[in-house]
Parts: C-alpha cells; sequence; structure tokens
C-alpha cells in the first residue's frame, strides 16, 4: 500500500504492528472545528476560521488502555496573563511592543511514537479510493498539535533553547517570568 510513504496506516494494522513488536505506540483522534471569529459584528468583519486539534482526553496505546501523561511532560510555566501585566507594566515607562507567535506549538517535534486518527473528510483522494470510509487511517504525528498534552511544555522549551541561543543578539529572559524575553537594547 503506498500509505506507508505518508506514515499512514490503518488504525487495526498499526495496532496489531505494535502488538507483536511490543513497541509502544499513543493513538488518538483529530477533531476539525470551523467557526466565525466576530460572528456578532457586520459580516464584512467576519472571519473564516479553522483548526485542527488533538483529542488529548482520548488518547489510548495499542491495546485501547487510556494513556496518561506524566506531570514532567506536561506541566509549563503559567505566563499568560502574569505575562501580559509585566509587559504593561513595563509599557507604563517605555515604549512596548508585544508579539504572539503564530502557530507557536505546530513548531515543536513530538518525542515518541505519536498516531492520529484522521477524519474521512481530511483524505486524501488517494486514501479515498483504497480504502472505504468506515476505515480509520492512522497518520504519524512529527510536530506538535493544538490539544496534545505535551504542546504547552514541548513549546516551552522550544521557544527557551530558540531565545538562549539569541541571547547574545540582545535577547534576555525576565527573572520573574522565565519564558519571557525583552531586548536588553531597549
Amino acid at each position: 500500500m503506498t500509505q506507508r510513504s505518508f506514515h499512514v496506516i490503518p488504525l487495526h494494522l498499526l495496532k496489531r504492528q505494535a502488538r507483536k513488536t511490543g513497541e509502544n505506540v499513543k493513538i488518538a483522534e483529530v477533531l476539525a472545528l470551523a467557526g466565525i471569529k466576530h460572528h456578532a459584528m457586520p459580516e464584512e468583519y467576519h472571519q473564516y476560521k479553522g483548526r485542527i486539534v488533538h483529542r488529548g482526553d482520548r488518547t489510548n496505546n495499542q491495546m485501547g488502555d487510556h494513556v496518561f501523561f506524566s506531570e514532567n511532560e506536561t506541566a509549563t510555566t503559567p505566563t499568560a496573563i502574569a505575562a501580559l501585566n509585566l509587559t504593561f507594566w513595563h509599557g507604563a515607562m517605555s515604549i512596548v511592543s508585544c508579539a504572539g507567535c503564530i502557530q507557536a506549538y505546530l513548531q515543536c517535534k513530538l518525542d515518541g511514537n505519536t498516531w492520529v486518527i484522521l477524519p474521512f473528510e481530511l483524505w486524501l483522494p488517494d486514501w479515498k479510493k483504497q480504502c472505504g470510509p468506515n476505515t480509520k487511517l492512522a497518520v504519524k504525528l512529527i510536530k506538535s498539535l493544538y490539544g496534545h498534552p505535551q504542546s504547552g511544555n514541548l513549546w516551552q522549551n522550544f521557544l527557551k533553547t530558540s531565545c538562549d541561543t539569541t541571547t547574545r543578539n540582545g535577547w534576555c529572559p525576565t527573572r520573574i517570568i522565565p519564558i519571557q524575553f525583552y531586548f536588553q537594547a531597549w
């Protein structure tokens, strides 16, 4: 089957192969979400948004048992409100620029053997020809996805590593919130 080259395999074969080899795999469904941002405003302000989300609440292994993630794998530094308040405080005394990271979680490589079950509407045309709609196809997840229990922790480590390497270029972590960085020249 040509699906192997895409890291795609029918779910029942993935489970069978993992049980046979003793390999530990994590399997979860993904959920396709769509919505309209600014729906209450006139139509010219509407923004149509879509996102694929990892169902971290329903992650199982090859035996069908629920997978539990340790605190070390999922813990992150809570920064959202505290970091924003610190930025506002600093901004009251000088000029401040805030930037969010577009698709931040999607930049981090996952550790381990993680697979997601794709909904039929996300299948490529070739997959639809080769497999019936009742087949569950699993795709190997290489990078993190919204909703994955490890996403926040992986993103925090990625950002810290990236910014630590740029410290010599002027970026420094704040003492209060170690995952918030400022440009030293300011």
